[in-house]
């Protein structure tokens, strides 16, 4: 899809529309949480989402690995990137008047990638409203179909997918529409959103593997609103070496957890191709300082641990310093640079340490040393080391639960005012 530049401009001006969100200072009206709510819905799906001049403000991972443009190259830029020459005039103009009228336009694509191949894109585009009944933003949702076109034998074949796709995406443009609906009203229907977005969220942080290559994994995360702003992830590198990730967002809600969700797309594309840490960290805070509010940060830690070198190197951006059990001593893995977002220029450094059989790293967010009983006294954190380093002798899996009850007896009823995740790793073998 192409946006013209003026009205009168429609026919020449359109290009493919395509990519996501840099929402630098908006603030979470229902526009923009319906926005949010929408991109966190489709985030399986290669997702494109650009204002109303047709710039690119958002693109998830699988948009990013259909196009061949790394995130950072495609936001900022205009859907024109994609224009491949191979559509007239008149094809962009029928697209443009379609949601021009506030409908949703269906159909199949010729777009150009990074490295100049031609490749067939099934697309549906719905536009998405304000508060004012103004379009605000173009939401697209792609398909690569380039392979299903090039015989008729390959599109007999890929029929049934092709109309599985095209009933799921016809699905998830009811699902945006509903959503807009949604949000038009009272308090209690955003306050059900939010739940959704919850669920959503849930289903974005992974997992933890019981084992891996010779460790013991654990994690609980538990948000102190409907949707928090922490966020953690495992992720396999080459080597057979593990990514491990924990942060936290300012601030709760949806806008934490928008930060929280791009953070976690554009790690997960970079890391297994970035051995350098403080390179990988230097490249993720300047992505969160271009496309984030200035009063939005989030600190953060990264950690690859290779098994067979039997060493964990880390960089540690601003974060609660994780804590090392080895041989009944506890290490804190203070900060090698500041927060993520904060500065223009940045310096990380990147750090290590031995990793022996049985020891045991925790990664955590600051929801339980600053969590606090009905007097207003926090845990504080001389204790929490204290809770952690008696902990290191029972099982992993037994470790998030113990801990857990301990901080929930000291708050004694009082209204948690934080997130709490908590990852553990610990060397078996």
């Amino acid at each position: 899809m192409t946006c013209p530049q003026t009205p009168t401009a429609a026919a020449s001006e359109h290009t493919t529309i395509g990519t996501i969100a840099e929402l630098r200072g908006a603030s979470l009206d229902r526009n923009s949480l319906q926005l949010h709510s929408t991109a966190l819905r489709s985030a399986a799906s290669g997702i494109v989402i650009t204002d109303d001049n047709g710039i690119i403000i958002w693109v998830n991972p699988a948009a990013c690995a259909l196009t061949g443009y790394a995130e950072l190259e495609l936001v900022g830029q205009h859907t024109r990137i994609f224009k491949s020459g191979e559509h007239g005039p008149g094809f962009y103009a029928n697209l443009w008047e379609t949601i021009a009228r506030g409908k949703a336009w269906s159909g199949v694509i010729v777009n150009r990638r990074k490295n100049g191949s031609l490749y067939a894109e099934e697309q549906t585009i719905a536009p998405v409203y304000g508060e004012s009944g103004r379009v605000t933003h173009f939401i697209a949702i792609k398909q690569d179909v380039t392979a299903q076109q090039h015989t008729q034998n390959e599109l007999a074949q890929a029929h049934g997918r092709l109309e599985y796709a095209h009933g799921e995406l016809e699905e998830r443009v009811s699902e945006i529409e509903a959503l807009n609906q949604i949000l038009r009203e009272d308090k209690s229907r955003i306050d059900a959103e939010l739940r959704l977005g919850r669920q959503i969220q849930r289903r974005l942080l992974p997992q933890a593997p019981d084992t891996w290559h010779g460790v013991d994994l654990a994690v609980s995360s538990v948000p102190c609103f409907e949707v928090g702003g922490d966020y953690y992830d495992f992720i396999d590198l080459p080597n057979d070496d593990l990514g491990l990730a924990i942060g936290d967002v300012s601030g709760k809600g949806v806008g934490a957890a928008l930060i929280m969700s791009s953070a976690q797309a554009a790690l997960r594309i970079a890391a297994p191709n970035e051995p350098d840490l403080a390179r990988l960290i230097t490249r993720l805070s300047a992505l969160l300082y271009r496309t984030t509010p200035r009063e939005k940060y989030a600190t953060f830690f990264f950690a690859r641990y290779s098994p067979g070198a039997g060493v964990l190197r880390y960089v540690n951006a601003g974060h609660n310093p994780p804590l090392v059990c080895s041989n009944g001593r506890i290490t804190r893995l203070e900060a090698t640079g500041p927060p993520l977002g904060i500065l223009e220029e940045p310096v990380f450094n990147e750090a290590s340490i031995p990793f022996g059989v049985g020891t045991t790293l925790f990664l955590y967010t600051d929801g339980f040393n600053e969590a606090e009983n009905p007097e207003g006294e926090q845990f504080g954190f001389r204790r929490w080391v204290a809770l952690v380093g008696g902990s290191a002798g029972h099982s992993v899996s037994e470790i998030p639960g113990l801990l857990t009850e301990v901080i929930s007896r000291f708050e004694n009823g009082s209204r948690a005012s934080d997130d709490k995740t908590l990852v553990i790793l610990r060397r078996a073998e």
